[in-house]
């Protein structure tokens, strides 16, 4: 069962997500359950009382509590919910990207546009399940993928950052690229040293990018392209 929340002011928006997401979960054979909010303060009343949702279909603009505070303080309480955007306020982006949503979708609402955003959040929440597993001396470890924020690589050793431990592995930044990309994991390669947990980037410049913990990481010349293009779904650059 996923579970859904649509918080928007505007009932036919909410009516037509609700009619387009229906019909995918009946083509992919997906259970859905969905609530609905008009305002950013009841669903953020919803998730401090103890609900939790896979993905939020969130509007920017409404009337008590707007769409980026609410995210702020829901990410407080759930950092693993995917949160897509529904909006007509396109300059509002760059103030967006530090509860690290999964996409954005333009009013009025596109059936094509809904339909890739809301599988793509789907494979992330199927995914948040995985893990990644590895040996270091005579220990075996397999750590949660969501966990994990970011891979730092030299030569044959490997740091393991995670929210709240670190872990050492004897291997190349590459086998773990390789092993992440077989549960389609989002993880991005920003340096020739580091591998980046997508949803823990806040934002990014043209030679840093700066992650919810704090930590600020390089991004290497021959990654700036492919950075740009895999993040330009979410925001612009900062």
């Amino acid at each position: 069962m996923i579970q859904i929340a649509i918080c928007d002011d505007e009932r036919h928006i909410q009516g037509c997500l609700e009619t387009m997401l229906l019909e995918l979960g009946k083509v992919k054979n997906l259970k859905l359950e969905m609530e609905f909010f008009e305002d950013g303060e009841e669903i953020v009343q919803n998730v401090t009382d103890g609900q939790r949702f896979d993905i939020i279909f969130m509007d920017i603009k409404m009337k008590t509590v707007d769409g980026i505070k609410a995210a702020e303080q829901i990410r407080k309480l759930d950092k693993g919910v995917q949160i897509i955007y529904v909006t007509s306020h396109d300059n509002y982006m760059r103030d967006v990207f530090k509860v690290a949503p999964i996409g954005f979708l333009s009013k009025p609402l596109k059936r094509e546009e809904v339909e890739h955003q809301f599988l793509y959040a789907v494979n992330y929440v199927k995914n948040q399940d995985a893990y990644y597993r590895f040996k270091y001396y005579k220990s075996h470890y397999q750590v949660p993928v969501r966990d994990i924020i970011y891979f730092h690589g030299s030569l044959r050793d490997m740091e393991i950052v995670c929210e709240n431990e670190k872990y050492q592995q004897y291997a190349k930044l590459s086998d773990a690229e390789k092993q992440l990309a077989l549960c389609n994991c989002e993880f991005i390669r920003i340096h020739r040293s580091y591998l980046v947990n997508r949803r823990y980037i806040r934002k990014y410049a043209y030679e840093n990018i700066y992650l919810h913990n704090g930590d600020i990481l390089p991004i290497g010349r021959t990654y700036i392209k492919q950075i740009q293009t895999a993040l330009s779904k979410e925001c612009k650059e900062i």
